[in-house]
């Protein structure tokens, strides 16, 4: 014992206050004034915003009535081994109340009643050993029946299991994060597909936005590839005295490789992923369908970038066999764009690798990987750039008319599809009464949880009060 006389004190407290009632957390109170002082939740981080407000406000109060429990029977102990045995009842009397009112003074947040419950075993479990030392026999025999009756409850929902249906609706129809946080228990109305949908959708939605923001960091890579070859062969024409404008593509053929190249193949998948029952959308990204779904943005990001140089590529070829321009073997050409895309692909990989393996962060195997990834990625561009030399009419043409290309499409993900996608994003979340709906409401008596949480927490509720009626 660290201060004998402030523990003496507390002593006394205790004693004083188990004489009336003494615990109200006002917790719902405080965190629905908290989150209301909030800007309204638009996308997703808003929403995870909220929930992580809330979690960091309740768990370390909720941790603190935890150790109530523990030190009220460690001082029992304390006093009893001191011959203070009237104290050390007294002291330890004090639990039924308390476990009272701890459960019974929030019935919002469902990790209340688990710790409630918790604290409730920890209190009549150890308890039943302190009372028969203290020789009162008849408070353990109540302590063990209360204690006996809170082990029950776990049966009760044991024998109430849900349909085993339940958990697989709710692993295939609902977001990942719903699957997750929304807790589901026997005796509670789990949620419908219909109320699941809109989580799943604005799940899929998420998911097309990362991938669409994966698509303009390759884009926007490969717009300073080609800016960067374009000026040397500019530089290089200029240092000649000649310069060649015939082979760059007209504005037509510039149209129709973003038309037909990337708006038109992501219209199609666009439309194709809404159709009911073919495009999948009854299933969330953590169901078995999920391959079918990551496989889809990945071919469609594939085509965007691909189809738009090959259209250009394509005019670009037609263009030097009219005019005699020597180019490079079409096969030949895409063994080196091979080469050079995978090393450099490597590279990255690499560099990522010392960067954040933990087992590879020494600053010898660091400064080794980073050495290793750009001698692999000059050996690749240097091997190409031989070739690029003996072409380079073709190739500085073909890099500048996929340049404005590239641009072209980086506006046009950047400023009409991802504010698109981030509307539809904030739609689909307004909609998710299962997930995310009370956060919307201010007037919510649940602060910042679930209906479904709510429903089990008020069962949990009732069910430790109902041990703990009898005397």
């Amino acid at each position: 014992m660290a201060d004998r006389r402030m523990f003496d004190l507390g002593v006394a407290e205790v004693l004083k206050t188990s004489k009336k009632p003494y615990i109200r957390t006002y917790q719902p109170e405080i965190m629905r004034i908290k989150l209301n002082a909030l800007p309204p939740p638009v996308l997703m981080e808003d929403y995870i915003q909220r929930i992580a407000v809330t979690a960091v406000e309740l768990f370390p109060q909720l941790s603190r009535y935890r150790d109530v429990a523990r030190r009220t029977v460690g001082s029992a102990k304390l006093l009893h081994s001191e011959g203070r045995n009237a104290e050390a009842e007294a002291v330890l009397d004090t639990w039924r109340p308390y476990a009272k009112q701890l459960a019974g003074t929030n019935k919002t947040y469902l990790i209340h009643q688990l710790v409630a419950l918790m604290a409730t075993k920890i209190l009549t479990k150890e308890g039943v050993a302190v009372y028969n030392d203290l020789g009162a026999h008849d408070k353990a025999m109540d302590a063990d029946a209360t204690y006996k009756q809170l082990m029950a409850i776990k049966d009760y929902l044991e024998a109430r299991k849900r349909n085993p249906g339940t958990d697989t609706v709710l692993r295939n129809n609902s977001s990942a994060l719903s699957s997750i946080l929304v807790p589901i228990f026997p005796g509670v109305k789990p949620p419908t597909i219909e109320e699941l949908k809109p989580g799943r959708m604005q799940e899929h939605v998420i998911a097309e936005e990362v991938a669409v923001q994966g698509l303009i960091i390759v884009l926007m890579l490969a717009l300073l590839g080609t800016v960067f070859q374009g000026t040397v062969w500019s530089f290089r024409l200029r240092r000649a005295g000649s310069a060649s404008i015939l082979l760059l593509p007209p504005t037509k053929v510039v149209a129709k490789s973003i038309l037909l190249g990337a708006v038109l193949p992501m219209l199609i998948y666009w439309v194709y992923s809404r159709i009911p029952i073919v495009g999948g959308r009854e299933f969330g990204l953590s169901s078995y369908m999920s391959p079918r779904f990551m496989t889809e943005m990945l071919v469609t990001a594939f085509v965007a970038l691909w189809l738009p140089s090959h259209i250009i590529r394509g005019y670009i070829r037609r263009r030097c066999s009219e005019l005699d321009i020597p180019m490079p073997d079409a096969r030949r050409e895409r063994t080196i764009s091979r080469r050079v895309r995978g090393a450099v692909i490597a590279g990255i990989v690499l560099v990522a690798a010392v960067f954040f393996v933990p087992t590879l962060t020494s600053p010898i195997v660091t400064t080794a990987g980073v050495l290793l990834a750009v001698l692999l990625v000059a050996a690749a561009v240097g091997h190409a750039g031989r070739m690029r030399r003996d072409y380079g009419l073709y190739f500085g043409t073909l890099a500048r008319s996929s340049a404005p290309v590239y641009a072209f499409l980086i506006i046009l993900f950047s400023v009409v599809v991802q504010p698109l996608q981030m509307q539809s994003e904030a739609i689909w979340l307004r909609r998710d009464t299962v997930m995310f709906g009370q956060l919307l409401d201010r007037s919510s008596k649940t602060a910042g949880y679930t209906r479904i949480e709510n429903e089990a927490s008020e069962m949990y509720q009732r069910m430790i009060l109902n041990a703990l009626k009898h005397d």
